[in-house]
């Protein structure tokens, strides 16, 4: 159920999916504390799965508070089932939040407990090392945060093959290399970010597509970025910017993803007083007839519940 539910969200959205999970979750709660033995660990292990695909639901949404409750709700039960793969994991999960939500500190602190739980060769410390890495990038610290992402490289090529399979899936060296191109619009490198989000966006899975508008509208903010900031040809770095804009844009309002709007907001206003390319000046009007369309179905759904 949980893998089907996941598969829905990467193509349709957290919105379409987060009252199943929820539900499944109260479910699994109820069933585990009637169990005892093998079949309460079994439960209880599927029941954290539940918690942090509820936190990404909600990290994914937009809303924070809520995807921090169940993430520390995930954590909880992970200490309860006493697997440290599963603590670390969890761990990397409030690494990346915090991250998100530009928590610098937070994120290479919370990092760096997860990788204390487990061996070196193990997924979760993999993932550890890759979201501490964008931790020291909003802490500023470029040395510690390349080279936190190239021992993230090498972590996963020494990684051992582990009996648990749920977490870390999404790993893989194009998922690093996303994680770091983010970094280098911290570090200003908005030209050679630009090309290594298309770099990583063409080795993506299909079935990543929510996750590819992600990738896409950052991408479209680094090309916005480089334009104001010189890096190469102006006038290239805003067709990109308007083209991969409308690109996320289209994937942004099939799957309803917060993490695409609000890259989208942020490159309308990297965008303003840009005029007279055509690339831009598309985005900027679907952008607005999204919002209108938008706009226009909530003020009838007001009206209908009046």
């Amino acid at each position: 159920m949980r893998k089907v539910l996941m598969e829905c969200d990467n193509l349709f959205g957290p919105k379409q999916v987060i009252q199943l999970a929820h539900d499944q979750l109260v479910m699994l709660d109820g069933l585990r504390k009637n169990t005892r033995g093998r079949d309460n660990s079994r439960l209880l292990d599927i029941e954290v799965q539940f918690a942090d695909l509820l936190s990404w639901l909600y990290q994914d949404s937009g809303n924070h508070h809520n995807a921090q409750y169940w993430l520390s709700r995930a954590l909880d039960l992970t200490h309860t089932a006493g697997d440290a793969g599963t603590v670390a994991f969890v761990l990397a999960r409030k690494s990346q939040l915090a991250g998100q939500f530009d928590d610098g500190a937070e994120a290479v602190e919370v990092a760096e407990a997860a990788r204390r739980e487990v061996s070196a060769k193990t997924r979760s410390a993999v993932v550890a090392a890759t979201y501490s890495a964008h931790g020291y990038a909003l802490c500023r610290e470029k040395t510690s945060s390349l080279r936190a992402y190239d021992q993230a490289h090498q972590l996963l090529r020494d990684a051992e093959l582990e009996e648990v399979t749920w977490y870390g899936q999404f790993l893989s060296p194009a998922y690093i290399e996303i994680q770091r191109a983010h970094s280098l619009t911290i570090f200003e490198e908005y030209d050679q970010a630009a090309k290594s989000f298309q770099t990583a966006i063409d080795t993506l899975p299909n079935s990543y597509y929510r996750d590819r508008g992600v990738y896409l509208a950052r991408k479209a903010l680094a090309h916005a970025a480089a334009m104001t900031a010189a890096q190469g040809d102006k006038e290239e770095h805003a067709v990109m910017a308007g083209r991969s804009g409308l690109e996320a844009l289209a994937i942004g309002v099939e799957t309803h993803s917060g993490r695409i709007q609000s890259e989208l907001a942020q490159l309308e206003r990297r965008l303003e007083g840009r005029h007279g390319l055509p690339a831009v000046n598309e985005f900027k009007d679907a952008l607005n007839s999204v919002r209108s369309i938008t706009a226009g179905r909530e003020s009838t759904s007001h009206a209908d519940r009046e």
